[in-house]
């Protein structure tokens, strides 16, 4: 059951191969690129559908370990406009980034996601901003100031800060929007999934395996 929110995406788990309406008035829910089901028009009335799932590992990044990929959602090779598209970046690391980027571990791309992973789970904290708000800094000194100075933030900001790390390590990333977890409502047979439940996380494509969800919040 989804109730009014101005959007046309249904909300759907991991793997899903089939969705289907119940009741509402809506169109007919169609499966879009990257496992992202849609309608038409945006829905403006509690719609009620149904959908399969299918269950798999989960994999979590750590040193000495091989990689298993938690959610490939295409195949294990990227097209050149693809790539170009998960490797741009809106600036090079210099200064005081360049020193941090340089100290990482750039053995393997693996050895390097862990190591920037290890950075976040010891020195960052996960934390709203307070009345002050947040740092006002320019674009191109975000990552520098939440990163090695503010070391604070939410799930979308550790998420856009791995991702644009994984980039300058040449690590094609993007950053996914969802939700996490839910609430079972046992009378109604149903999952009740709020704005509360909001969350961002990233996916990295790493070669013979291809995208690999990475949630860099977990290890803070």
């Amino acid at each position: 059951m989804l109730e009014p929110y101005g959007g046309r995406t249904v909300l759907a788990l991991d793997f899903s191969p089939a969705v289907q309406k119940i009741s509402g008035n809506i169109t007919a829910i169609t499966r879009r690129q990257g496992d992202v089901w849609q309608v038409m028009f945006p829905i403006g009335s509690r719609i009620k559908y149904a959908g399969q799932v299918y269950l798999r590992s989960t994999w979590m990044p750590s040193e000495g370990k091989n990689l298993r990929p938690a959610y490939v959602a295409e195949g294990p090779r990227l097209a050149k406009h693809e790539r170009r598209r998960y490797l741009a970046v809106p600036y090079l690391p210099e200064g005081e980034v360049l020193t941090w980027f340089n100290a990482m571990d750039h053995a393997s791309p693996q050895a390097y996601l862990n190591a920037v992973l290890q950075y976040f789970a010891r020195n960052l904290t996960y934390a709203y901003p307070g009345p002050e708000g947040r740092p006002k800094v320019k674009t191109k000194n975000y990552f520098a100031t939440m990163l090695l100075h503010y070391r604070q933030g939410i799930c979308s900001d550790f998420a856009s800060m791995f991702a644009l790390a994984m980039r300058w390590g040449g690590i094609p990333a993007r950053v996914i929007s969802g939700y996490q977890g839910g609430d079972y409502n046992s009378y109604g047979h149903y999952w009740q999934v709020m704005q509360t439940h909001a969350h961002a996380w990233t996916e990295v494509f790493l070669p013979e395996v291809g995208w690999v969800r990475v949630d860099p919040t977990a290890h803070i």
